[in-house]
């Protein structure tokens, strides 16, 4: 007892037999515990800089990320959205679309699109909403990236919304694997109601008829599937869905002569893109063309922060062109892969948005820290290695933080400034591993 007693002393309590210098806060000692917490912290580094890709594409790692990101969304909102099992089925069969034939659109190589997936799911509904992403990133980086996006941003605070659902897939784009992202919204179609209508009872003698005990009167329903916009006027709402253009009036509808029916905008989607170009170090081209007719007044593209003005071509005047250097490179613009949209106003002022396709995609991949944060993010439910390396840090930090407080505390006018200086210089490390 004497023994552990005088070690004790020797090495915790500053007295004149240790020159009120604990022994454990030596220079030498300390020097020592910052090297062996860097080697513990380079250990960890390494572990995850060699992890294959293919872990941060495992179906655990990625479910776990798919209820982060709804958690994210309905904290964005004032009211939360429901998760909802068929929205969940047609998000992941809209992912997994992607994935299989390696296209990043709203229209897939087969013409499919998000009422076609609705449909496969069952998914019943009076409007629904649609919000892509690609790209290896985490659930805080995807939120950010639609916040960011008008459109996308649009889709989350829609209040029109009642359920959300989300799939996330792993598969290739060019070769390069990357993951894929759908996140499905909408508002399912309420079941009709049937009311009994009863005969009305009265004292006042009437001439007799023929008629049945009761007459059904049935809420009249909706078509099974509707164009997931028909509800909605061009204009009044910034959808991520291909938008069907307005109905023009029937063949048969009288027109008074002399009056003037207004053309719909057609954008042809199909011929209409994106490009981007490398060009100066740290600063990226964007070249927009669209193919639209009809009474454009104005037409631009925005993608990110950024917003192209578009142009009529005088040689082809149902191209509208525009070119824009923005000064971020293109690992910067395809951190996280979202879809452009482009924005059209006609002559009377109503403004229609369009998503707009890329001319070819650019798959980024995560550099050493964006690997490393995405590990810490997602990865906990695989390996305990980050929780260890914390949990001795944290150890370390109070255990020398004790140490430093009982030199400076028990004998407090013999002090060495030196051994003040070092260790708190070593807490510090010890704290800086624990939180990075």
């Amino acid at each position: 007892m004497d023994s552990m007693r005088h070690i004790a002393k020797k090495y915790f309590i500053p007295h004149e037999g240790n020159n009120y210098h604990p022994h454990i806060l030596h220079t030498k000692r300390v020097v020592l515990y910052g090297l062996l917490s860097i080697a513990t912290k380079a250990i960890v580094v390494l572990f995850v800089l060699l992890l294959p890709t293919q872990v941060f594409l495992l179906p655990d790692v990625l479910a776990v990320e798919r209820g982060r990101i709804i958690s994210m969304t309905n904290a964005l909102r004032g009211n939360a959205l429901s998760e909802n099992s068929l929205l969940n089925r047609s998000a992941t069969l809209k992912t997994a679309d992607m994935a299989t034939n390696r296209y990043f659109d709203h229209v897939g190589p087969q013409r499919r699109n998000l009422q076609f997936f609705l449909t496969q799911a069952g998914y019943p509904y009076d409007v629904a909403g649609e919000n892509l992403a690609m790209g290896f990133s985490t659930a805080e980086e995807v939120i950010a990236a639609w916040k960011n996006s008008p459109t996308h941003y649009a889709n989350i605070l829609d209040a029109d919304f009642e359920d959300i659902g989300v799939g996330i897939e792993a598969g290739e784009y060019d070769g390069i694997p990357t993951v894929y992202i759908t996140q499905h919204f909408g508002r399912r179609k309420k079941t009709p109601t049937v009311t009994h209508v009863l005969p009305v009872i009265t004292t006042t003698p009437v001439a007799p008829v023929t008629t049945s005990p009761e007459t059904r009167e049935t809420t009249p329903a909706r078509e099974d599937i509707v164009p997931v916009t028909s509800s909605r006027t061009l204009g009044e709402r910034v959808s991520e869905t291909p938008m069907d253009p307005p109905n023009t009036p029937p063949q048969d509808a009288p027109v008074t002569v002399g009056e003037s029916v207004p053309l719909p905008i057609v954008l042809d989607a199909d011929h209409s893109s994106l490009l981007w170009r490398d060009v100066e170090e740290g600063k990226t081209k964007l070249i927009a063309s669209a193919i639209m007719s009809g009474p454009v007044k104005e037409a631009t593209v925005s993608v990110k922060e950024y917003t192209i003005p578009l142009a009529q071509a005088t040689e082809t005047p149902d191209l509208y062109y525009g070119e824009l250097i923005i000064p971020i490179t293109s690992d910067v613009l395809f951190d996280v892969v979202t879809l452009p949209t482009v924005s059209i106003t006609d002559m009377n002022g109503t403004v229609t948005t369009h998503p707009l396709r890329w001319e070819r995609v650019k798959v980024v991949s995560p550099t050493p820290i964006e690997k490393y944060t995405k590990s810490k993010a997602v990865l906990g439910s695989i390996t305990s290695i980050f929780t260890v390396s914390k949990t001795i840090y944290g150890v370390l930090f109070f255990f020398f933080l004790t140490a430093l407080i009982l030199n400076i505390v028990i004998e407090f006018k013999k002090q060495h400034p030196h051994v003040i200086a070092q260790t708190t210089a070593l807490l510090a490390l010890f704290l800086f591993f624990f939180f990075f």
